[in-house]
């Protein structure tokens, strides 16, 4: 019998303490913050159709397609960058704390679900990310991600202090800014630096997404300074246009 990932992951706390292994889920099993980033650079940023801009405005008429699936599937159908996040999404649900510290993985995984999502909408097509055969897993996959999301959003929200997301307007683009706020601060500059620097529209999807979930309870003044922040980028050529709250 084949046993997958996920199972021996399930049982590795366990393994720990029975056995004194001093085992870190994070540090010894999976890749860096980096390396999972450095994995996601090399994927295709483009949406897997066009026609998607039907449902989401963000993609240009003109978007490219990726040419090709994904290289080294499992037996599952996912790529080794899907497995490996999948695997990541699995362990942070079932281990809450650890979930939240460790904020940076939620651009991964709302990437993930991305992926999917499109994967759903025009299952004819190749995804970088997913063969067909993992089709059937993918709407319990964007569930699982939009639980994480709700929790750790709403979680960091909570011991958010006022004014937070005017810090971050502040930082966002500042040369040498110092990271000394919040992890949910640190969080979102880094989702907006990366959506203004990269001019890539999967990024300025995820942007979408993490602003559409730290800014449900903003009032009309701070909603207008977004915008005209908004307007101030757009100015620099970067891609993040009409991102914040009207």
């Amino acid at each position: 019998m084949m046993i997958r990932p996920r199972e021996i992951l399930r049982v590795l706390p366990a393994l720990s303490l029975a056995q004194e292994l001093k085992v870190s889920i994070l540090g010894d099993i999976f890749p860096s913050s980096k390396a999972l980033d450095s994995m996601l650079r090399r994927l295709p940023h483009d949406p897997i159709n066009p026609s998607i801009v039907a449902i989401d405005p963000l993609i240009p008429t003109n978007a490219c397609s990726p040419a090709h699936g994904p290289q080294g599937a499992d037996s599952r159908g996912f790529s080794a960058y899907a497995r490996i996040v999948e695997a990541l999404l699995r362990v942070f649900l079932e281990d809450r704390k650890l979930a939240k510290q460790n904020l940076w993985a939620l651009r991964h995984f709302i990437m993930l679900s991305i992926f999917a999502s499109d994967y759903q909408m025009v299952p004819a097509e190749t995804c970088p990310l997913f063969q067909s055969k993992a089709l059937n897993e993918l709407g319990d996959l964007i569930s699982r991600v939009q639980q994480i999301t709700a929790y750790l959003i709403l979680g960091s929200l909570q011991d958010a202090q006022d004014g937070w997301r005017r810090g971050v307007m502040r930082r966002v683009g500042a040369v040498n800014h110092i990271s000394n706020g919040t992890q949910l601060e640190d969080f979102v500059v880094k989702v907006l630096d990366t959506a203004v620097e990269s001019d890539e529209i999967l990024d300025t999807r995820v942007l979408r997404a993490v602003l559409g979930a730290v800014m449900e309870d903003i009032g009309k003044e701070e909603a207008e300074q977004w915008v005209g922040f908004a307007w101030k980028l757009e100015r620099t050529g970067a891609a993040f246009v009409n991102q914040c709250p009207t």
